[in-house]
């Protein structure tokens, strides 16, 4: 395998990397990697913006998907999740990088639970809230969460109230 070195020497000067993120004709779901959480967002397909190279980028098959994993990813699950796996930054900020976020479980029920997750995510977002409610007021969301992923809500309490004291 020839070395990126090399690979760069063959090509102008002036080529751009990296700009798979730029591509719009899929939905994409982007976070920041370095934050106090992870803050998920959405650009549907036909969104031409551009995510900073400070950006971690996935590129989804499909609306449902995007808004799915968004769900997941802005959950107290995931929030609970990352806090023990991201390394930590100064001030309170950590990182969540690519692996990081990589390790998050997807429910294995994938097809099934997509569109459930996907609703509460738009409905979230078109009430003008910036994430999913998931707090301790919303239990609807969290038992989405937990159906979803096939644990029990008793097991997930422990966890959960946690991350609310």
């Amino acid at each position: 395998m020839p070395s990126v070195c090399r690979i760069r020497a063959r090509v102008p000067w002036w080529t751009l990397f990296r700009t798979e993120a730029a591509r719009y004709e899929a939905p994409r779901v982007v976070w920041a990697d370095i934050g106090r959480r992870l803050r998920p967002r959405v650009l549907e397909a036909g969104d031409p913006m551009v995510p900073l190279n400070t950006c971690y980028v996935l590129r989804a098959p499909s609306d449902d998907d995007a808004w799915a994993l968004y769900a997941l990813l802005d959950s107290t699950l995931a929030h609970a999740w990352f806090d023990a796996l991201a390394e930590p930054a100064r001030g309170g900020f950590r990182r969540y990088m690519g692996w990081t976020v990589s390790t998050l479980p997807v429910p294995r029920d994938w097809a099934n639970v997509r569109s459930t997750l996907a609703q509460l995510a738009r409905s979230a977002h078109a009430a003008h809230d910036p994430r999913p409610a998931d707090g301790p007021g919303d239990a609807r969301y969290v038992d989405a969460l937990a159906d979803a992923y096939g644990v029990p809500m008793q097991e997930l309490e422990p966890l959960l109230g946690d991350l609310h004291e």
